[in-house]
C-alpha cells in the first residue's frame, strides 16, 4: 500500500503542428486543477516558443518523427505506437494513466478522481442518446476496418470516444498493445482509424474489463454529438450538463461557438 502512494498518476498526449494558442486552455486549465502528476506530451514540427512554453508549464516534451513508410500512418493513429513504447519503459513509476487529445480539451477538476474503477478501462461515452449508426464517421470507420458483419454486430451500441481514456497502467499497457496490434496488423491499414478500432475492441470484449462511462459520470464530458440544450454553464463557471455533475475532463467543446467563447475567456494566460 504505501508503495502504491507513491506511485504517480500521468497524462500522454500529442502535439503536432499547433501553435501555443491552439493548445493553451489545456495547459492553464490542467494548471488550475491542481494536478500534480507527470505530462508527457509527444511533439512534432512545432516552434521553439511552443516548446519554451511547454516546459513552463513542466511537461515532459518528446520529440518525434515519422521516417520513411511511417509517412503514411496518420498522427492519430501513430501516437499509440509512442504511447505504448513508453509506458513500457516507465510504467513501474505510475498509478493511472490518461490518454488524452490537446487541442480540444479543457480539465475542471484533477482528472484522476477517487472512484475510477481500479479494475477497469474507463471510456467516454459520447451520447447515450446516438449510436455508432447515427454518426457518418463511426459508421465508415467500422465499415472500412472490419466489414458490414462486425459493424451489424455493434452499431447499435453507443460510440465511445477514443479522444480519453483512462487505466490501471498495467491495464493500459494491455489495451495499447492490443490498439497497436489492431490498428496496424489486423486486416491492412487505414489512415485515421483509431476510434474504429477503439470501439470494436471495446464492444467485443478484447480491450479488458471496462466502465463505459457517460456525460452525467462526472469524470467525461464529450461534447460532440450533444445537443446544445443538454449542456450549460453554471453560475460556478463550469461546463456541465443539466443534470448538473461537474466533469474532470471536457473535450470537444470547440463544437459549440459558446463554450468555445467561454473557454477563451476563462482558460487563458492573464
Amino acid at each position: 500500500m504505501e508503495k502504491e502512494q507513491q506511485l504517480k498518476d500521468l497524462i500522454m498526449g500529442m502535439v503536432m503542428n499547433y501553435d501555443w494558442n491552439m493548445i493553451e486552455p489545456f495547459f492553464v486549465s490542467l494548471r488550475r486543477s491542481g494536478f500534480s502528476g507527470d505530462v508527457v506530451i509527444f511533439v512534432s514540427n512545432i516552434a521553439d516558443t511552443v516548446s519554451q512554453k511547454l516546459q513552463e508549464y513542466n511537461v515532459t516534451i518528446i520529440p518525434f518523427q515519422r521516417v520513411g513508410l511511417e509517412q503514411i500512418i496518420s498522427p492519430n493513429d501513430y501516437r499509440y505506437y509512442l504511447y505504448l513504447i513508453y509506458l513500457q519503459r516507465n510504467k513501474a513509476k505510475y498509478r493511472f494513466v490518461l490518454l488524452t487529445d490537446v487541442r480540444d480539451v479543457i480539465f475542471q477538476a484533477v482528472p484522476f478522481s477517487w472512484f475510477l474503477p481500479p479494475d477497469k478501462i474507463s471510456v467516454a461515452v459520447e451520447s447515450r442518446h446516438k449510436a455508432i449508426w447515427d454518426d457518418v464517421c463511426n459508421t465508415r470507420w467500422i465499415l472500412t476496418k472490419f466489414g458490414t458483419h462486425i459493424f451489424h454486430d455493434i452499431c447499435g451500441y453507443p460510440s465511445i470516444c477514443s479522444g480519453t481514456t483512462i487505466a490501471p497502467v498495467n491495464l493500459m499497457c494491455s489495451y495499447l498493445d492490443k490498439m497497436f496490434s489492431c490498428i496496424f496488423l489486423h486486416g491492412g491499414y487505414y489512415q485515421l482509424i483509431d476510434q474504429g478500432v477503439h470501439n470494436y475492441l471495446l464492444y467485443t470484449n478484447q480491450a479488458g474489463p471496462a466502465a463505459f462511462l457517460d456525460n452525467n459520470s462526472g469524470v467525461f464530458l464529450t461534447l460532440g454529438l450533444e445537443e446544445l440544450d443538454q449542456i450549460m454553464i453554471s453560475p460556478q463557471g463550469k461546463i456541465t450538463t443539466n443534470s448538473n455533475p461537474v466533469a474532470a475532463i471536457v473535450h470537444q467543446y470547440d463544437r459549440h461557438k459558446n463554450l468555445l467563447e467561454f473557454v477563451n475567456r476563462t482558460y487563458r494566460e492573464q
